[in-house]
């Protein structure tokens, strides 16, 4: 239950060490610093200020040392909330199209921006060995309205006030990937205060504050909200909750569609209702109407019929004279006709037989001369006079200019065919033939 340390001054704004001298705190020292820490949440550890109560002792082995009689908490918790407030005040110095103070509430970029109808493309920016990581995740996946989403992960540390750069340039990754996302939720597990001072980063909390997608915290610390909790679009206690907060403004959203779609059903059905009683009396009235005037023409149609069937008898009557004689004349004329045709096809008849035979006797003669030639100019025949093929490589050599000294060659005669191997090439440019 004892407690050995070295107390430390440094220079002001760097980390050289002015002075130190080594502490114990016995017993009820050590019960003191417990309740410090439990009263604080803080570690009592490297790198926090501390005011003590001490008592100072001499030995002449171990040297002058001081022996911690009380720690006060409340010193503490204010140097942490003064360095809070100085970051605070350095944003709104620095930043004021980013953030500006209401009363209590800080107002950033960042909590003005609208809320997507649906959250579903999520970063998310946490530790994978955080426990709350695991427990985000979990809940989003295993939510009872079957909701689906799409997580991109960005992981790395989330503890720790030298890491604050390290987080601001994630989100600036995040900001740069040209992905779209309805969100970004940054998430760590509960932990002491000091493992919280990283959110009260100035880097961080820039960032923050003018980012431009709506950030959803679930930091894990239930006491109080670090500065990066103001500026977020919506702060959450853990990592469980900001899950829940995701289900629940989708499943907000999937209710108002809901109602919107049954209001817009019986809006529709009143409407239809409505003008089908509007459309009801000018369709009985034009009923009536029609009825009434079918009723005084009824008469006047049947006297119209009458007149149109005895005027089209007569009409008939008159023409029917006419159509006979022109019957006759179509019937004799297609005798006259046939006859005429008859006489021309004999003729060409006649004349076919007389042409075709000559020209059969010209086209024999034709074929014949054709064939004496093409048997004069046959490959065999020439191969007869002398001439020979030359292949090489399976194809027929026309110049010699794809053979080379030293290639087989294939000789073609007339009788025989022989293999040889081309000992020298000399070209020619065939005028010894010229007559």
């Amino acid at each position: 239950g004892h407690r050995y340390f070295t107390l430390v001054e440094k220079k002001e704004g760097t980390n050289e060490i002015v002075a130190s001298l080594k502490a114990v705190a016995w017993k009820f020292g050590s019960s003191r610093i417990r309740e410090f820490e439990k009263q604080t949440g803080q570690a009592f550890g490297n790198n926090i200020n501390v005011l003590l109560n001490v008592s100072v002792s001499y030995h002449q082995r171990y040297g002058l040392q001081l022996m911690v009689n009380d720690i006060s908490a409340a010193f503490t918790i204010g140097k942490l909330e003064m360095e809070r407030q100085a970051t605070l005040q350095r944003l709104l110095v620095e930043c004021p199209g980013l953030v500006r103070q209401e009363g209590e509430n800080l107002i950033s970029l960042n909590n003005s921006l609208p809320l997507n109808m649906v959250i579903r493309r999520i970063a998310l920016v946490g530790s994978s060995a955080s426990a709350g990581y695991e427990d985000f995740l979990h809940t989003l996946e295993q939510n009872e309205f079957g909701y689906r989403f799409a997580v991109d992960s960005y992981l790395g540390t989330v503890q720790g006030e030298a890491n604050a750069a390290y987080l601001a340039a994630t989100f600036a990754k995040i900001a740069g990937s040209n992905k779209f996302y309805d969100a970004v939720v940054l998430v760590r597990g509960g932990g002491a205060d000091t493992d919280f001072l990283l959110f009260d980063q100035y880097e961080l909390c820039r960032q923050v504050a003018g980012f431009p997608i709506p950030i959803i915290t679930g930091l894990g610390h239930l006491k109080n909200h670090s500065i990066t909790d103001r500026l977020a679009h919506t702060a959450l206690k853990t990592p469980t909750k900001a899950a829940e907060f995701i289900l629940a403004h989708n499943r907000a959203s999937e209710d108002r569609l809901k109602a919107l779609r049954n209001t817009l059903i019986i809006k529709s059905l009143e409407l239809m209702a409505r003008r089908q009683r509007e459309l009801a009396l000018p369709l009985h009235a034009i009923i009536h109407h029609s009825q009434q005037a079918f009723l005084s023409r009824k008469d006047e149609y049947h006297h119209l019929s009458r007149e149109v069937l005895s005027k089209s008898k007569a009409l008939l009557n008159r023409r029917s004279s006419g159509l006979a004689a022109v019957a006759t004349h179509l019937s004799l004329a297609p005798l006259r006709i046939l006859s005429a045709e008859v006489s021309a096809l004999q003729q060409t008849q006649h004349t076919l037989r007389r042409d075709a035979g000559r020209q059969l006797k010209d086209q024999i003669a034709e074929v014949s001369s054709m064939e004496r030639l093409f048997r004069l100019m046959s490959p065999m025949n020439i191969l007869k006079k002398g001439f020979a093929l030359v292949s090489a490589k399976g194809y027929i050599s026309r110049d010699g200019s794809d053979v080379e000294p030293g290639q087989e060659i294939s000789i073609r005669l007339s009788a025989y065919e022989i293999t040889a191997i081309t000992i020298q090439k000399e070209k020619r440019d065939g005028d010894e033939f010229n007559l």
